[in-house]
Parts: structure tokens; C-alpha cells; sequence
């Protein structure tokens, strides 16, 4: 997949609505060419992300969602990104562009074929008129700054036709102060960040659940002793079932027993399901959340497998768990403790340093676009990104119901 034209680093970042359904992704990119320094911006950047989202598809990258892609003004002018579906693409005009008649030129034409205009950290000014009268986002940034501060932006757009979507929310309380204040969408680590509480409902046998994830993580054991524990639990039998009739095109349709179900999906996946469960998802940041760990989960165990280890199991199942205090709301070492995993796993899930850790580090530096300190064993850049394309493209078959609108 390595190629000249192709960016050296790219991953997504979510972007909800108001019901916590996922919108659109930011495309997060790096340009470079070989082993070199990657550079962002420039023409030549332009034309290696419409390269790169042309090969892979949008579909693999994005699904049926929107892709967001920054763009500083020459890459505007070059207009290169307009080879992609106007549908399917949100040109995000980053902070340092001015309204040049050039670019307003551009935009212009953008929004005649149809391409959606968005403000990127936008700081009003009146010069930025001629912006916000082409835009339909307008995105501003809201960590670190009072509600009342970030009121008055938002009075300040009023009357433009725009979405006002808010960026680097990482707490649910930031959310729920943006919620009120009338942003109509939210960027930011927010649904990924433990928001601790002291207890919470779970609408299914706990104990059974954790017993099962045990279980998995038991080489020896057997389907018919994974059967046994998931007949105790009728919403992770029901899950499992469905998974199997909804995520596989070739999936059989007379299954005969939950042994057959489970010896099919694997005990990976299986695993993963009942790490849904036990958490409850209540909401598309959850899900979303749960979808975060298990891309990080087989992104760890690819990792592994191209750095040239042999059972890559405990890999998937560190960057599955990596996820479990924001599911449970509840800290990382509190959880491992009643969890039957391996002692390098649970070292790896508090921060202790090993190669489980190191994979881990490596799959969420890339997933936020941390490039320098994405590193693992000897792996280029390249072989990490393409680590990281091949599992969204397997992500495509996995399927979980978004909440609906209120």
C-alpha cells in the first residue's frame, strides 16, 4: 500500500450530533514521501490526501459518514480535493486562511458543486465576514475556556446560517455545557476520557459477564465451556446471535446451538462482544468508545503480527480493555484487579512498560494523529498506517445500532 503519493500518517477523529450518534470523522493527515520527515500543507500535501482517500476509498476510512479535511490555502487553490464526492466531503478551512479573492474564489466553487464549507477554530472577526457568509460549519474551540465565554461566541454567530460544532471537548461536562449553550455537533476525546461515578445500573449477570472474559483469555479452554456461561446471560446469547446474522455476508443462517455461533464468530470476538455487555453502552459515545477499543485491539495484535509475534492474542485483548474505564466509568486498576488476565496485561492496561504497552502507545498515539511518538519496535511509518487502513477496512463489518433521535 506504501506508494510516493501516499500520506505517511492518517487516522479519523469522531465527530457526534446532539444524540451522541456519530456525524462525520476529521481526517487527521501527514504527508512525506519514504522514510523522510513528513510534511503537512503544500500543494503536494493536497494532492497525496486526494491520492490517498482516492486509493483507500472513503467508504473503508469513513464509512457512510462525512469526512472533514483540513485545508490551508494553497491546497485550496491547487483544489485537488474537489476529485473527491461533494457528498461525502466537508472542506474544513483551517484558521490562518485570509479571504483572499483568490479563496473566496475557490470556496465559490466548491460550494456550487456542492461541497459543504467549515470554519476551523474560528475567532470572529470582522475581516472573516466573507468566510462565514460561504460557510455551513463553523467550529469552535471550547477547552479551557468559561461557559460564559463560550456564550458569547456563540451569540456572536447568531445570525449566520451556519452549525456551530464544537471542537476539543474532552469531558462529558463539557459536553453537556455545550449541549445547552446550542452547539448542534462535538469533536474531542471526550467519549474516549473516564468520567468516573460511584455506581450504575447494568441490565445484565455482571458476574457471569466477568467470569466469561476471564475465560476467553484461558487458552485451554473449551466452546462448550464458553457455551455454558453465555446460556446464563439471555442479552449476551441475543447479541451473539445477532452478530452472527448481521455482520457477515456469508454467515450461516441455521445455526443449531450457541456453540456453533460462538465457534464461528472466534473467541476474539466473542470477547469483545461481552466487553460490550458488561459495560451497558447507553449511548453513541459509548458504542463509539467500544468501537475505539476494539480498532485498538486489533490494531495492536497487526502491530504484533508485522513486528513478527507468533500469538498475538494478548495484544487484541490489552487494546480491547484499554477502553473499559470509560465503558465502566470506573479507574483502570479498580478493574483489572477483578479481571483473570495475564500479569503483563494488567501491567500494560496501568502504564507499567512492556512490549503489550508499547503496542498500545503506538495504536493511540496514531489514532490522534501523534505522529512522533507513534513508534513500535522497528516498524516505519508506513507499515504502521497500513497496520492501521487494513483494521478499518475489516471495521466496516462490524455493526452496532446508533441511538435514535429523541
Amino acid at each position: 500500500m506504501a506508494s510516493r503519493s501516499l500520506v505517511v500518517g492518517l487516522a479519523r477523529q469522531a465527530i457526534f450530533d446532539r444524540q451522541l450518534r456519530v456525524y462525520g470523522y476529521e481526517i487527521l493527515y501527514r504527508t512525506g514521501t519514504g522514510s523522510s520527515v513528513p510534511t503537512v500543507g503544500s500543494r503536494e500535501g493536497a494532492e497525496a490526501l486526494a491520492t490517498t482517500l482516492t486509493t483507500i476509498g472513503l467508504d473503508n476510512l469513513v464509512g457512510p459518514k462525512r469526512a472533514f479535511l483540513n485545508l490551508d490555502t494553497e491546497q485550496l487553490l491547487c483544489g485537488y480535493v474537489t476529485a473527491l464526492p461533494p457528498e461525502r466531503v466537508v472542506i474544513e478551512v483551517l484558521e490562518t486562511v485570509e479571504p483572499t479573492e483568490a479563496v473566496l474564489h475557490a470556496l465559490e466553487d466548491a460550494c456550487a458543486m456542492g461541497y459543504s464549507i467549515a470554519l476551523d477554530d474560528f475567532v470572529y472577526d470582522d475581516s472573516k465576514k466573507p468566510l462565514l457568509e460561504l460557510a455551513h460549519y463553523v467550529k469552535l474551540d471550547v477547552l479551557g475556556k468559561r461557559p460564559s465565554e463560550i456564550a458569547a461566541e456563540v451569540n456572536r454567530l447568531k445570525d449566520y446560517n451556519v452549525r456551530l460544532l464544537a471542537e476539543k471537548v474532552e469531558s462529558r461536562k463539557l459536553f453537556r455545557t455545550c449541549q445547552t449553550l446550542g452547539f448542534d455537533l462535538f469533536q474531542g476525546y471526550f467519549h474516549c476520557r473516564p468520567e468516573f461515578i460511584t455506581a450504575r445500573i447494568h441490565h445484565t449477570n455482571r458476574p457471569v459477564v466477568m467470569h466469561l472474559i476471564g475465560k476467553l483469555c484461558d487458552a485451554e479452554v473449551t466452546v462448550r465451556e464458553i457455551e455454558e456461561l453465555v446460556a446464563q446471560d439471555s442479552g449476551m446469547a441475543y447479541r451473539i446471535l445477532r452478530y452472527v446474522r448481521s455482520a457477515f455476508v456469508a454467515a450461516p443462517t441455521n445455526l443449531k446451538s450457541l456453540g456453533e455461533a460462538i465457534a464461528y464468530l472466534g473467541y476474539n470476538t466473542v470477547r469483545a462482544i461481552a466487553l460490550l455487555v458488561l459495560a451497558g453502552a447507553t449511548d453513541g459515545a459509548d458504542l463509539a468508545a467500544f468501537e475505539t477499543g476494539l480498532i485498538r485491539a486489533k490494531m495492536c495484535a497487526r502491530l504484533a503480527q508485522a513486528a513478527g509475534a507468533a500469538d498475538t492474542g494478548a495484544y487484541f485483548l490489552t487494546g480491547l480493555l484499554s477502553v473499559l474505564p470509560i465503558l465502566m466509568r470506573r479507574p483502570m486498576r479498580e478493574l483489572v484487579s477483578s479481571l483473570p488476565v495475564a500479569e503483563e496485561i494488567r501491567e500494560a492496561l496501568v502504564g507499567k512498560g512492556n512490549d503489550l504497552r508499547d503496542a498500545l502507545r503506538c495504536t493511540v498515539a496514531w489514532e490522534r494523529g501523534m505522529w512522533d511518538t507513534a513508534r513500535y519496535r522497528s516498524l516505519s511509518p508506513e507499515q504502521i498506517r497500513d497496520c492501521y487502513l487494513e483494521v478499518l477496512v475489516e471495521s466496516k463489518q462490524w455493526e452496532f445500532a446508533e441511538p435514535s433521535a429523541a
